[in-house]
């Protein structure tokens, strides 16, 4: 009986990394809408003080207030969707591995992402480049690159792939992680069904 492209998914573990990122998305996204009500609820409660002491004349004093008491919980969520990204990049790498392990395809000594890529492309005949999926995986690997390399802000490439302005601080909170955990499933399912008529 032939493998199909589902069975390889669950073998190579492709179910088990996509679970994993859509699990600390809803964890992100949880905690994201707490600090969000807070917040909200803070604002609202400084209006009132400002209505009931006449110091109403001039908002923008509130609104200061409310993002400097905030300050750390908004860079804290910013940290947790860049380790998401993180954790993205990691799993489509570790999928190019398992892949290249379980048919013996020959890796170099601590071999990096782009050694993987190389490998799986060169054994399948294919540019991953020309899935559909891989364009916001990659994003997702840029931005994690800068979380870990270049303090979050933006590096000459992700700068060229997304026209971003190098040397800006990465806003990983607005971007469509939903979208792109998405898009990187994908991406893996696309190789497993490429995997199973090749190899």
């Amino acid at each position: 009986m032939d493998t199909t492209p589902e069975d390889l998914f669950y073998a190579f573990g492709a179910d088990d990394r996509v679970a994993s990122m859509e699990t600390v998305l809803r964890m992100i996204t949880h905690g994201t809408d707490h600090v969000r009500q807070d917040k909200e609820d803070r604002i609202s409660r400084l209006e009132k003080t400002a209505i009931d002491t006449g110091m109403d004349d001039e908002p923008e004093w509130i609104y200061d207030m409310a993002n400097d008491e905030f300050y750390l919980d908004d860079l804290s969520i910013r940290i947790l969707y860049a380790g998401l990204a993180v954790i993205i990049s990691s799993a489509g790498e570790n999928l190019f591995e398992t892949i290249c392990s379980h048919y013996h395809i020959k890796l170099k000594s601590r071999a990096m992402w782009g050694d993987k890529r190389t490998a799986l492309e060169g054994k399948l005949l294919i540019s991953l480049e020309d899935l559909p999926g891989f364009k916001l995986n990659k994003r997702a690997r840029l931005m994690a690159n800068c979380f870990k390399h270049s303090d979050g802000r933006v590096d000459k490439e992700l700068a060229q792939y997304t026209g971003f302005q190098k040397g800006d601080e990465i806003k990983y909170e607005i971007e469509p992680w939903d979208r792109i955990i998405r898009e990187t499933e994908r991406m893996f399912r696309d190789i497993c069904q490429i995997v199973a008529k090749t190899v």
